[in-house]
């Protein structure tokens, strides 16, 4: 998936060929552990995008059985049983480590879309999401809504891949669940970085990314489990590109959010 430097000019010939407004604002390198890649930054009508290459054969979804967590996240675990286990023990803690991950186990189970393999095309990608420009009735007409025009919404398969970049790693910064990250999920709601392919995406529960799916959105709960102050098994894994949340109600603009996407053939 890496857009190598001598096929730079060529991605820029696909673009400008598109005869749409996009301005080229240099290349860019992103990446996250050590693993950079160099791509173009593009601007449309005052708004960053970037040039992502896609990738045949991407394994996607989750398996408990079949995916075990790195070391780093299961330390992280590990810190945030032994910081909650003296408070949580009554109706809805849980009775020691074991009990804790089972419940955890149980959480991705129902929450993460399955393991799975896709093609994903080249895609120019709004760097963030915008909230909604109105309310709608439901889900499905809010999708309707987002896709006339030239841009269209990311299926789930492109989002997962948008934001964990083809890597098979829980969350989208790696396999680390350090006490620099909880302080920002806990205390600030939400994280600071870009992800591996320059994109602001999960790094906030408290948006609902609409997709182009009538039924789940992406990269969070709209903030339920960690306003609630529920703990670690609810609120960590909204912020994992697998994670998808059940929505059968109405979308009110101030709580959900949508990103542009372009597909190049």
């Amino acid at each position: 998936m890496d857009v190598r430097p001598e096929t730079l000019s060529a991605v820029r010939s696909r673009i400008e060929a598109l005869g749409m407004d996009f301005r080229f604002k240099g290349t860019i390198r992103t990446g996250i552990n050590g693993i950079e890649r160099e791509t173009w930054l593009l601007d449309y009508q005052g708004d960053p995008f970037v040039y992502v290459a896609g990738q045949r054969d991407v394994v996607l979804g989750w398996d408990v059985g079949a995916c075990p967590l790195g070391e780093g996240v299961l330390e992280g675990l590990r810190a945030e049983f032994a910081e909650g286990h003296a408070d949580c023990e009554g109706e809805m803690g849980y009775r020691n480590w074991e009990d804790f991950m089972d419940r955890w186990e149980d959480k991705l189970r129902r929450t993460l879309s399955p393991l799975r393999t896709a093609d994903i095309g080249d895609m120019i990608v709004e760097v963030d999401s915008r909230y909604f420009r109105e309310d709608a009735p439901s889900l499905e007409q809010a999708v309707r809504s987002l896709k006339g025009g030239p841009f269209g919404l990311a299926t789930e398969d492109e989002w997962e891949y948008l934001c964990n970049g083809g890597a098979r790693t829980l969350f989208w910064w790696g396999d680390v669940l350090d006490s620099d990250i909880l302080a920002e999920i806990y205390r600030k709601g939400r994280l600071k970085s870009s992800n591996m392919l320059g994109l602001r995406i999960a790094y906030n529960s408290y948006k609902n990314e609409i997709i182009d799916d009538a039924c789940y959105t992406k990269g969070g709960d709209g903030g339920g489990a960690l306003c609630g102050g529920d703990g670690a098994i609810h609120v960590l894994p909204c912020y994992s590109a697998f994670y998808r949340y059940p929505w059968r109600g109405s979308v009110r603009k101030e709580d959900f959010c949508y990103r542009r996407i372009l597909r190049l053939t």
